[in-house]
């Protein structure tokens, strides 16, 4: 007759089971970081701000995108939200018309233009990284160098 576990020590067994079953799964998402260390390049926003000029512009002005309103809807969210959302939705005409470095672009000439540095890292189209990648805007949409 097979000897019975004591419902204690069956518990622990199940609890430290679950716990280790649980623990890869939270280490294996990305850390959230904000973007203050650059993670995009004065190349890349400049080629947005291209693509905002020419596309984005028949329907949306710089001010649209730079106000306290702008910066507090995004403030906290990642820049894959933001990419998601302009990639799914824009143009307003013909939504996903663009190539991914395009939508990516008109990113980072958001960010640079809300006051986010730049520096020498490119933004990446991968989901991963820009999960990673926290909106943490100043309060002023001046640029870096100018505040």
């Amino acid at each position: 007759m097979p000897t019975r576990i004591p419902i204690r020590r069956r518990f622990r067994r199940i609890s430290l089971v679950i716990t280790l079953l649980a623990v890869p799964a939270v280490g294996a998402q990305p850390p959230v970081t904000a973007v203050v260390s650059g993670a995009f390049t004065d190349e890349q926003a400049a080629r947005g701000e291209k693509i905002f000029g020419g596309k984005c512009a028949e329907c949306h002005e710089k001010k649209d995108v730079t106000n306290p309103d702008f910066r507090k809807k995004w403030n906290g969210r990642t820049a894959r939200d933001l990419y998601e959302l302009i990639r799914t939705t824009m143009p307003d005409d013909n939504p996903g018309s663009m190539t991914p470095d395009e939508y990516l672009d008109i990113v980072t000439y958001l960010l640079k233009v809300n006051g986010l540095p730049s520096g020498t890292t490119l933004l990446v189209a991968d989901s991963t990284m820009l999960s990673a990648t926290k909106l943490d805007f100043p309060p002023s949409a001046a640029p870096p160098s100018q505040r």
